[in-house]
């Protein structure tokens, strides 16, 4: 099944640049588009990644080691709803 993780920009970039470049999760992070959405009079810059339950896995198992400021936001099994869940929320991408 596919999952969308959605990352705030500042956090992505910490841990992509944490991530070696020949790595399995720097694979999987580099893929993700940068996105913004509207909050509260300003933009949000997010980044989606989408990715099977293993490879988000691979993703919280590299911040736990790498950058443990993005683990939060790399909930795996999270519950979300059918809306759009907050950033770092690991949800289905068949309920978005």
């Amino acid at each position: 099944m596919k999952n969308v993780i959605e990352l705030p920009l500042h956090q992505y970039c910490r841990f992509f640049k944490l991530c070696d470049a020949a790595s399995r999760e720097y694979e999987i992070l580099e893929i993700g588009p940068i996105l913004r959405r509207p909050k509260e009079g300003h933009y949000d810059r997010i980044v989606e990644i989408h990715c099977d339950v293993s490879e988000a896995q691979i993703l919280l198992d590299a911040a736990r080691r790498l950058y443990p400021a993005a683990v939060s936001a790399i909930e795996i099994g999270s519950g979300a709803g059918p809306s759009r869940s907050p950033p770092g929320v690991v949800t289905p991408a068949g309920a978005l």
